[in-house]
């Protein structure tokens, strides 16, 4: 990991499974894959049958009916009752001056006008990039993308998305009105096309060296008057860094404590825009807080089944107590994180899991729970409910499964781990790495004047020679 030799475990080994996916493809077939090895499955081979069909995979390392059968029933309930187009054909078209770049697909890079899928799911996404050629004439900007596809009962069908681009004529107004979810996502997505190309190292170098580059341009051109030692956001890209550090610590880009097969299949997109920022919430005190505009008291539930959410707290160890309860949510599973030095008595409220050796005595138990603490038990019940809002995430506790203590404080993102510093440290970093870059321009610029004087020196004696 690390070298230019990383680049070939993310090579496929052999090409028969290419050749079936594209002959799925042109019969409109996709396929979802379903994978419950202990063992390592060489995902890098496997998953170009869902990736190049456009299908979903659902990856269940070490696989145990006690713990993964409800998130293995949920995922199957997902899969057959979604949605779904057949036969897909996705194209663009944009107005003079600007042209397409390319598709970032879960394959990488596409820079064809049309894209072919076999399948078309709510949960696909990618990236549309595209540049400007030729100057802009008119005050907007148009683009145009279509897709063709099939319904279920056959019909040749065709949608068509109409978007009109406001365009700026300085960087200020850039700036001020950059989406910045659209930008981060972009940024992902052709950073993670390389992988074949580049190792994890001069990925994250490059995610990093574009975001110096970024706020390198907001200080530049956009700020007058400050402190050259002053990191300066804009408005629209205040989250850019510690988004940044929170990629960067993502089991994709880590290097110990590593499954293969987990870093393949957590390096798509559609797994790290859920996990860029775990949030993390305190339960121990839900009876003593509330909404002071409102005067609601945090988990309190009203008559039509919902629950009053605690405001989520930074992702930090500083912010953790030694006697608190934590719901710790990264987009895939829920931890509850216990602390040592909670009382027993409050152990028994929230889960008393040490009697508990599986996952449906837990269940149970949250009936049996409600019965006697019944208030609490609600609360608590209800807002793990409204975490998972309809969709199934692992439920973990540090008594239920021995959370290990370095997993959950891996969650805090914000706080320092084996590769990446914590974010205090990351702005330094990158505060560092802008005024490197200011102090190199400004040197360029003194040696250019410095050469231009020598010149016209040189010039003047030449004049006064000849004089």
């Amino acid at each position: 990991m690390g070298t230019d030799q990383e680049k070939t475990l993310y090579i496929p080994q052999c090409a028969s499974y290419k050749d079936l996916s594209l002959l799925l493809l042109q019969k409109s077939i996709s396929i979802d894959l379903f994978i419950f090895s202990s063992e390592y499955t060489d995902l890098s081979t496997t998953s170009q049958l869902s990736t190049i069909t456009g299908g979903n995979i659902n990856f269940y390392p070490n696989f145990t009916p006690e713990l993964h059968s409800e998130k293995l029933h949920y995922n199957l309930f997902r899969n057959i009752t979604k949605s779904y187009s057949i036969d897909c054909i996705l194209t663009l078209r944009t107005s003079p001056g600007l042209i397409l770049e390319g598709f970032y697909t879960v394959i990488g890079n596409i820079q064809t006008r049309d894209v072919q899928i076999s399948y078309l799911d709510p949960d696909y996404t990618l990236g549309i990039a595209y540049k400007q050629k030729d100057k802009i004439i008119q005050n907007q900007a148009y683009v145009q993308f279509a897709v063709l596809y099939s319904s279920l009962d056959g019909k040749r069908l065709i949608r068509v998305f109409n978007l009109a681009l406001q365009v700026q004529n300085n960087i200020q107004g850039i700036f001020k009105n950059i989406d910045f979810d659209a930008t981060f996502g972009l940024l992902i997505r052709k950073q993670l096309s390389l992988l074949n190309i580049q190792n994890t190292n001069q990925i994250k170098d490059t995610l990093i060296a574009q975001t110096v580059n970024i706020l390198y341009s907001y200080r530049n051109y956009c700020v007058q008057g400050s402190s050259q030692s002053q990191l300066i956001l804009p408005e629209t890209l205040r989250m850019l860094p510690i988004i940044v550090q929170s990629l960067l610590k993502q089991e994709a880009f880590r290097f110990y404590q590593l499954i293969l097969d987990d870093k393949i299949c957590q390096n798509t997109p559609y797994w790290l825009n859920q996990w860029l920022y775990s949030k993390v919430y305190a339960i121990h005190n839900i009876k003593n807080e509330t909404f002071n505009d409102l005067n609601v008291q945090i988990g309190s539930i009203f008559e039509d089944d919902k629950v009053v959410m605690p405001n989520s707290i930074p992702s930090t160890i500083d912010r953790i107590i030694s006697n608190g309860v934590y719901i710790i949510d990264n987009g895939e599973s829920l931890y509850i994180w216990i602390q040592k030095n909670v009382k027993m008595i409050c152990q028994k409220i929230y889960l008393k899991y040490k009697k508990m050796n599986n996952q449906k005595e837990f269940f149970n138990y949250r009936v049996l729970l409600k019965k006697q603490y019944k208030l609490k038990s609600e609360q608590y019940n209800k807002l793990i409910k409204v975490k998972q809002n309809g969709s199934f995430l692992k439920y973990t506790s540090n008594n239920q499964q021995k959370l290990d203590e370095q997993k959950a404080k891996n969650l805090m993102v914000v706080d320092k781990n084996k590769d990446q510093k914590n974010y205090v440290d990351f702005l330094f970093k990158i505060q560092n790495l802008i005024q490197k870059k200011i102090n190199l321009i400004i040197l360029y610029y003194i040696h250019v004047n410095h050469y231009f004087f020598i010149y016209q020196i040189q010039q003047l004696q030449f004049s006064i020679n000849q004089f």
